[in-house]
């Protein structure tokens, strides 16, 4: 299972005005691998973004 927890910010004023927002997030997933295949013979890598299994 792949999980991840995002969290970002931002604020900005224009004029009288001064806006604040913020998001939380979660995110999860399974990767069915083969039967036949033991733990020890999967690998994963991540690399400018991208999860390779």
């Amino acid at each position: 299972t792949v999980s991840s927890q995002t969290k970002s910010s931002s604020e900005h004023s224009t004029g009288n005005v001064r806006v604040s927002e913020r998001s939380f997030g979660t995110f999860s997933r399974t990767i069915a691998v083969p039967e036949a295949i033991t733990h020890d013979q999967i690998k994963a890598s991540f690399t400018d973004g991208v999860l390779e299994v």
